[in-house]
């Protein structure tokens, strides 16, 4: 039959390229019964052969099974011969197609593995990335010119010419060194030093530092220090000279070493001495043109070219009766603030001195002009001058404007008088004390907050002889001797001023100024003092102070934590990755298998812990920790610590300590009305803290009730105690106890500072009893507690049997893959049905499609929130029974879960048995 053998060779072509053995084989039966019209072929397993059917025509396998047909008679020899052949080649498709599938697996296999690797990898440089991005922001142009260095580098090694080029056309000297030994140098060394080529190489590169700095600069290579920073060199001759270095450590010629570049900076450091006295002699000079303008009695204001003030002294200040805020920089002054004429009329703005100036270009000479003061509302005369000078184009750079006070020739003794009112009404009202002498020392006016502010007796401030009120002020001060030795001084000097502070007995403190009295002619006719309360400034500047200590100390806290918290993550994480490596190569050794998983899980547990500290810290920090109030029994609750701490005992290897819970008798069986998980999380940290620091000896923990009726839980030991000073720091965030080794007890220095927080959060307080090598006891109370009977004995809900599993389905919506084939495999025991979704709209699709039993729903999915996807699934389908499962792992988001309408809730990292557990409890 020439037809079927074309249409059977035909088959065998198409059939070779099917990757399918399922698929292959039913296109070959499909094709043989449209080959064979008349025949009837059906694929049979081996395990299931009917044999009642006739024998088959060819055992293809003994895996892939028989092909059996029906009336085998109408067959010829030929035809038999064809299609035993077609068979043999269905045959070996098959066993193709089965090692292209080992094939696949092992590749996807050493994917997975690489996969996990690279993830790993990437964690690790994430963690230093985090790690190392404050110094990063901070240093970010530095670090692009040491990139560019590093790739100058790189090329040098690759051309050892094109480094020596570079290396002796550096404008510095450039040396190699291997533990200070230099390998090589280039020209510029030479020069710089006067040593030869020769003569540097094989030398110790610190001959060339100052002896003096030498220890210096060993301290910066041992920590390989990159960034630049100045020493001294010195020369072949021992001539010492500023040095600049900079250094980083590179590979060369196989091995690591250090590569330092110097320069030469004396001309630098001259040029810098010569700014700094250029600077000095600039501000000395604008210093004493300042104390000339200023110690002038007369007002002297200069106008810029578009009238605004640049510069006014403290007379003109006085004399317009603005000040030099008001004045300097402005063009506009005060509303209330004008001008007047000799006849008492107010002069228009453009005719004010400088503006008239401007206008004319002329100067003005001795112009008589009135001045409205508006902080005093009265009016000073002063004779005006101002005086325009020109740039090389005759325009009007500036203005100078001179005003002498000629008041006293214009006023009256009507107007001398007011004036004379007017200043002992000001002396009367100001804030500060003021106290007035004569020449002779003898008081001439006191005011009334001299008075009020050292609470003079009314018979020594009125008493003619002032050297008993002297006596009564100077025994107010703290050191009243040298407060008697300043008057002294100063009576002793009337041309001197003087400024000091003082503090009296009663913890005031005063502002004390003193300068004499001179009168236009010249002649001192006295003294001034004026006193002021300067204490809530004070008290400021030392709250100040005591909040930058605070800053400072937690500053260094914050230090010391991430040094820490790198020491405590990375020493699981190195078990972690160790033993995870062990066991693919210890794969077939069953008791080295559980021992690593055993070692992986404790360590897992203890980065968990880390994670669960930071997140609770921040949490109470930012507000976001709530309770949840309810009855609970502290016999319970004791006994529950008891078996949690059975196995952290034995964990730690501290078997030999003696370990209780104490409840007092009248209280054990009591109920409180509290948060149980946060009153536990307190006395778990603390117990765990006591476990950490307690080698001998014993640890107790219990609670109390005092003479005041309330109730107070405690846990002492025996460890090594807490000093003193360190009492108000130790409840601190980061806070830990210094030893010689400050790893040998590890933790994270939050423990106490999330036990603070608790117990504030629960409305009571925390203390402590401790010594050093004595041990320690830490006290709190709970606010608020509600003591009563147990009345009400809960009936414990037994569990139920596993079998509950069989023939239920159960729907896995998990983003991540891996912990979706986690999942998978603690349920693989299990005659369950699994199906799994990536996102929430898949989800949905396959409840409304497969109607499982149970979902898992993973919380963080990429389409929108497991929340939404849950409200959305029970809309169509409100009795299904879902499990939220998540990385949040906070009681907020249990009660959240709870609310969108899953039945419970379970927190990554997930545990076998938890999982099987809850999943029993529900489906």
């Amino acid at each position: 039959m020439p037809t079927i053998a074309h249409e059977l060779f035909l088959l065998s072509a198409n059939l070779s390229q099917i990757k399918s053995k399922e698929l292959l084989i039913k296109l070959f039966i499909e094709s043989l019964n449209t080959i064979f019209e008349n025949h009837l072929f059906r694929w049979n397993d081996e395990n299931n052969s009917n044999t009642e059917e006739q024998a088959p025509v060819c055992t293809v396998t003994k895996t892939y099974g028989y092909i059996r047909y029906i009336n085998n008679d109408l067959f010829s020899d030929e035809t038999l011969s064809l299609f035993q052949n077609a068979i043999q080649l269905l045959a070996i498709l098959l066993e193709k197609i089965e090692q292209e599938k080992l094939l696949n697996d092992q590749k996807e296999h050493l994917a997975f593995l690489i996969d996990e690797k690279t993830k790993d990898l990437l964690k690790t440089q994430l963690t230093l990335k985090e790690q190392n991005e404050e110094i990063e922001q901070q240093n970010e142009e530095y670090r692009q010119l040491n990139e560019e260095l590093y790739i100058a580098k790189e090329k040098t090694e690759e051309s050892e010419r094109r480094f020596k080029v570079l290396h002796n056309a550096s404008f510095g000297g450039i040396a190699i060194h291997d533990k200070g030994i230099i390998l090589d140098c280039n020209q510029g060394l030479s020069d710089m030093t006067g040593y030869s080529l020769d003569e540097l190489v094989g030398m110790d590169g610190l001959l060339l530092i100052a002896e003096s700095k030498r220890a210096f600069v060993t301290d910066k290579i041992i920590c390989g220090y990159e960034k630049p920073y100045e020493s001294l060199g010195i020369k072949k001759d021992r001539q010492e000279y500023p040095i600049r270095l900079e250094a980083r450590n590179i590979p060369y010629k196989g091995k690591m070493v250090r590569v330092v570049e110097f320069r030469d900076i004396t001309e630098q450091k001259n040029a810098e001495q010569e700014i700094l006295k250029a600077k000095k002699k600039a501000e000395e000079s604008q210093q004493n043109y300042k104390q000339l303008i200023d110690n002038l009695h007369v007002g002297i204001v200069v106008h810029s070219s578009d009238t605004s003030i640049i510069l006014v002294n403290a007379e003109a200040t006085n004399l317009l009766g603005l000040t030099q805020e008001q004045l300097e920089g402005k063009d506009a002054l005060d509303q209330d603030w004008f001008f007047l004429d000799e006849s008492n009329k107010r002069l228009a703005p453009e005719e004010y001195p400088v503006n008239k100036v401007f206008s004319t270009k002329t100067a003005i000479i001795n112009q008589v002009l009135g001045i409205n003061r508006p902080l005093t509302k009265d009016i000073v005369w002063v004779e005006v001058n101002a005086f325009p000078e020109f740039d090389v184009n005759h325009i009007i750079k500036q203005v100078i404007v001179s005003f002498i006070d000629i008041t006293e020739r214009k006023l009256t003794n009507s107007d001398l008088r007011q004036r004379t009112a007017l200043f002992e009404a000001l002396l009367y009202t100001t804030i500060d004390g003021v106290l007035i002498i004569d020449q002779n020392g003898k008081k001439v006016f006191q005011n009334q907050r001299m008075t009020e502010l050292f609470h003079i007796p009314k018979e020594l401030s009125e008493n003619i002889d002032d050297k008993f009120q002297l006596q009564y002020v100077s025994q107010l001060n703290k050191n009243p001797e040298q407060f008697l030795q300043k008057v002294n001084y100063l009576n002793e000097n009337p041309e001197e001023t003087s400024r000091d502070e003082l503090e009296l007995t009663n913890g005031t403190f005063i502002d004390r100024y003193s300068a004499p009295v001179l009168g236009k002619d010249g002649y001192k006719y006295g003294r001034i003092w004026l006193f002021r309360d300067i204490t809530e400034r004070k008290m400021n500047e030392m709250a100040l102070i005591i909040a930058k200590e605070k800053a400072e100390e937690s500053d260094r806290l914050k230090t010391a934590f991430l040094q820490n918290m790198s020491h405590e993550i990375r020493t699981p994480m190195n078990a972690i990755m160790g033993f995870s490596e062990l066991m693919a190569k210890h794969y077939n050794n069953q008791t080295k298998l559980d021992y690593f998983s055993k070692i992986i899980n404790s360590r897992c547990e203890d980065l968990l812990a880390i994670l669960n500290d930071i997140v609770d810290i921040a949490k109470i920090e930012s507000g976001q920790l709530s309770v949840s109030f309810e009855n609970v029994k502290i016999f319970d609750l004791f006994e529950e610590l008891k078996a949690i701490f059975k196995i952290q005992q034995d964990r730690l290897k501290k078997q030999h300590l003696q370990f209780d819970l104490i409840i007092q008798e009248e209280i054990k069986g009591l109920s409180i009305n509290t948060d149980k998980l946060r009153l536990k999380q307190i006395l778990i940290n603390l117990i765990n803290n006591a476990f950490k620091f307690t080698n001998k000896g014993k640890i107790e923990g219990g609670c109390k009730l005092d003479a005041n009726n309330q109730l107070i839980f405690y846990v002492t030991d025996t460890g090594i105690g807490i000093s003193p000073e360190k009492h108000k720091y130790i409840f601190e965030r980061f806070a830990q106890i210094e030893t010689e080794d400050k790893f040998l007890f590890g933790g994270t220095g939050l423990g106490l500072s999330i036990v603070k927080g608790l117990v504030y959060l629960l409305g009571g307080n925390v203390w402590l009893d401790s010594e050093p090598g004595k041990g320690t006891t830490f006290y709190f109370t709970i606010e608020n507690l509600s003591l009563a009977k147990n009345d009400v004995v809960q009936k414990e809900e037994l569990p139920r049997d596993n079998n509950v599993l069989v023939n239920k389905s159960i729907l896995i919506v998990e983003d991540d893959k891996y912990n979706a084939e986690f999942i998978g495999e603690v349920l693989s025991p299990y005659e369950l049905a699994l199906n799994y979704a990536i996102t929430g709209n898949e989800a949905i699709k396959k409840v409304i499609e497969d109607t499982p039993d149970l979902v898992l729903m993973d919380i963080g999915l990429p389409d929108m929130t497991g929340y939404e996807a849950v409200h959305r699934i029970l809309e169509f389908r409100p009795t299904l029974k879902i499990i939220a499962q998540t990385a949040y792992a906070s009681l907020d988001d249990r009660n959240k879960a709870i609310n969108s309408g899953c039945v419970d809730y379970i927190s990554k990292p997930l545990k076998s048995q938890n999982l099987i557990s809850i999943i029993n409890k529900h489906i």
